[in-house]
């Protein structure tokens, strides 16, 4: 049939309308995708106190986790400022500090800009762990130069007046061999446990004869990166169940934090990078 040329007009203009529409949203989209939403630096806080605190002060730790140093910029100086006004007592940096082996100058950079005051521990990711192998010496050099202790399936113990917190690092948990056990022999039983794992999903296989840590802290999922309706449709292996916060539903109870670098493609939506602090009223 024959048109008087009126409708395939104004068809014409509902599809441009329509694809102007979808274009105007594929925009924002990839300006927050691609631009805004990778630095867009969030400071989340949490409680962590166990038992009654009296006069006696939080420890105040701050993660820092998926870094992926490449080239550092204004967004890696922002990170490195807040964490030195947050008067943080310690310092965690839980793994893929960065992901190519010649960026270990960008990480003495990094670390260099970060104050000296708060004890600082490093554990290991897989990337690293891939890239590494079991030759880390040149990572753990660069730590050590600055600061930081790595710890690869050992304790340490942080003393805050009378109390104390056992802080146990983990070799990455598909990457490496991590060694719960081997981490806390020879420990004493302690009051308040912290325990670093790159990997959250190592939660689930944890089997902890001795016994269970207090709090877990992981990164590794990016919070899927990219997040819609609070959905991660894509999660990196080692990331089991969760994506991002809180999840107490038993002990030890865990968070995984969505980080603050990107990987295989620099975009974040829905999954702004942050930094995370905990204050900590030590039983």
């Amino acid at each position: 049939m024959q048109s008087d040329g009126k409708l395939p007009t104004a068809m014409t203009r509902r599809r441009f309308l329509t694809a102007l529409s979808v274009a105007g949203v594929g925009s924002v989209l990839g300006v927050e995708g691609l631009v805004l939403g990778p630095h867009r630096l969030t400071v989340t806080r949490h409680s962590v106190t166990k038992s009654g605190g009296g006069a006696v002060k939080h420890l105040r730790i701050v993660q820092l986790t998926d870094l992926h140093l490449r080239r550092l910029g204004e967004y890696h100086e922002r990170i490195a400022a807040e964490v030195n006004a947050l008067d943080a007592d310690i310092v965690v940096v839980t793994g893929d500090s960065i992901d190519q082996r010649h960026r270990l100058d960008a990480l003495a950079t990094f670390l260099e800009w970060l104050d000296e005051g708060p004890q600082k521990y490093a554990i290991l990711g897989n990337w690293e762990r891939w890239i590494f192998g079991d030759d880390i010496a040149p990572l753990q050099a660069i730590y050590a130069s600055h600061g930081t202790r790595l710890l690869v399936n050992e304790s340490v113990e942080h003393r805050q007046q009378e109390r104390s917190l056992l802080i146990t690092g983990l070799d990455d948990y598909i990457g490496g061999e991590a060694d719960y056990e081997s981490a806390v022999r020879d420990q004493p039983l302690p009051g308040n446990h912290l325990l670093l794992q790159h990997c959250p999903e190592f939660r689930d296989h944890l089997r902890a004869t001795t016994w269970t840590p207090n709090l877990m802290l992981s990164g590794h999922t990016h919070g899927g990166q990219v997040q819609v309706l609070g959905y991660a449709p894509v999660r990196p292996r080692g990331s089991g169940r969760y994506v991002e916060g809180w999840y107490r539903d038993r002990e030890p109870h865990l968070y995984v934090s969505p980080g603050l670098g990107t990987v295989i493609v620099p975009v974040r939506f829905g999954a702004p990078p942050e930094i995370a602090v905990f204050d900590w009223v030590l039983a």
